[in-house]
């Protein structure tokens, strides 16, 4: 995923955040604070977030190397031909939702 497509996917979300929760984007644009996350790539190019703290240290929401690195452990959680469902909390930036949709394609 290249720089420009992440901001397009971004400029999307705003718009769909302006056209249908304006209070929510009003709230949104008051909000005075710092830059409290950067988006970074790999790199083979995969965005990652660093999300900083307050006392100056960044934590990553992925590996900061390899951003997919997760997947095969999701992935061994659920048997290959498993039509059940699975729920997700915290999806990051969606890389084990999509491989799962992408490898167990049996899943409700």
């Amino acid at each position: 995923m290249t720089n420009i497509r992440m901001m397009d996917f971004y400029e999307k979300n705003i718009d769909l955040l302006k056209r249908h929760h304006k209070s929510v984007w009003d709230i949104v644009q008051k909000v005075d604070e710092p830059e409290r996350s950067e988006i970074f790539f790999t790199y083979e190019n995969k965005p990652n977030l660093k999300v900083n703290q307050p006392d100056g240290k960044g934590v990553f929401v992925h590996d900061p190397n390899d951003p997919e690195k997760e997947i095969p452990q999701f992935l061994n959680m659920i048997p290959e031909d498993d039509n059940g469902v699975v729920l997700l909390t915290g999806m990051g930036l969606g890389y084990t939702p999509r491989a799962i949709l992408n490898e167990r394609k049996k899943l409700q």
